[in-house]
């Protein structure tokens, strides 16, 4: 390289292109959203009927008319809601003959609707049973296994099965 090359280089200052923020504006209110409210946790809580007073008993929903032979619904108000809403019901009644035959007919399997911190709502399907824990493991592993991995996409995040020991 000659000297001339080397001046020209070393007398060259690099300048950056100023930057000018945009200007801010005041948002429109119709731009705005509100936040939405935020929902408390539902927690899995037992179930009360009134028998003693038909009149405040709930009817039955008719769309969990064929799902009573197998599942206990908790809450007679959200649970068809939520079922009808993400139209659950057929896996519901697919999964029953699976749950039977894997857990037992005896095995009480409760419905009911559970809500995480963030409003996310789920159904949830727990199969009470009684004995030894890994037994049960093993078992919901084999249930997972045997069909609910392969039909688990129809429950579009929202059916979820789990046991619970007795």
């Amino acid at each position: 390289m000659s000297a001339a090359q080397v001046l020209q280089f070393e007398n060259y200052v690099e300048r950056q292109p100023s930057f000018q923020p945009p200007p801010v504006h005041q948002a429109e209110d119709r731009f705005v959203q509100p936040p939405l409210p935020k929902k408390g946790p539902r927690g899995i809580t037992e179930s009360h009927y009134a028998t003693e007073h038909p009149s405040r008993a709930v009817p039955l929903h008719s769309s969990t008319k064929d799902l009573d032979q197998t599942y206990v619904i908790e809450d007679r108000a959200a649970v068809p809601r939520f079922i009808d809403e993400y139209h659950l019901r057929g896996l519901l009644l697919q999964a029953r003959q699976h749950l039977n035959s894997i857990f037992g007919e005896d095995s009480m399997k409760t419905l009911s609707v559970v809500s995480d911190d963030e409003g996310f709502e789920e159904l949830f399907c727990l199969v009470g049973v009684k004995g030894d824990m890994e037994h049960w493991r093993a078992a919901l592993r084999r249930f997972d296994r045997e069909w609910w991995l392969s039909h688990a996409t129809q429950g579009t995040g929202r059916l979820n099965f789990d046991f619970k020991l007795l």
